[in-house]
């Protein structure tokens, strides 16, 4: 995701990650019997009723804090998510680190635990340094039409 045409100064909310609120409860239950994607899912905290609520922003297209991207370097993030599970509707506040210049691409931190397990990348389940070595094959980074494409690439990457 990129900063628009007019800078941004520091501490400005520039969007909200939102989605479909979950439970912990319905959150591994989603993953576990219907192997949805966790890599939109994020933990707010807890609400009033002292039930950790999750965000599940997978079919919300309309999130633009879903595009933001991980550069897994603390040097490149310029942003961050301020989360708030008592705000109606929960939500995270994607918030500007310093000054964004135009056309900046926006990164933030997942956490250390977005990178810990594994990931459902294109209908596979694949660790972190597996997902690396599959983009290190690529000469362009494809879209989701090419699925089938990049499975089979990394099949024959990792055999």
């Amino acid at each position: 995701m990129r900063c628009g045409s007019t800078p941004v100064p520091s501490s400005t909310i520039l969007c909200s990650y939102t989605g479909t609120l979950m439970t912990t409860k319905e959150a591994l239950a989603a993953n576990r019997t219907e192997g949805i994607d966790t890599g939109y899912m994020m933990r707010l905290g807890s609400s009033l009723e002292s039930t950790t609520i999750w965000i599940n922003a997978l079919n919300h297209p309309e999130v633009l804090a879903r595009f933001i991207n991980d550069p897994r370097t603390p040097l490149a993030h310029n942003v961050t998510f301020v989360k708030d599970p008592l705000a109606s509707p929960p939500r995270a506040e994607v918030v500007a680190l310093r000054d964004l210049v135009d056309g900046e691409e926006i990164f933030v931190d997942y956490g250390k635990w977005y990178w810990a397990g594994e990931r459902l990348v294109w209908g596979q389940k694949l660790k972190p340094i597996d997902v690396g070595r599959m983009y290190a094959g690529l000469e362009v980074v494809p879209d989701s039409a090419d699925a089938k494409s990049c499975v089979d690439l990394f099949k024959r990457l990792k055999g």
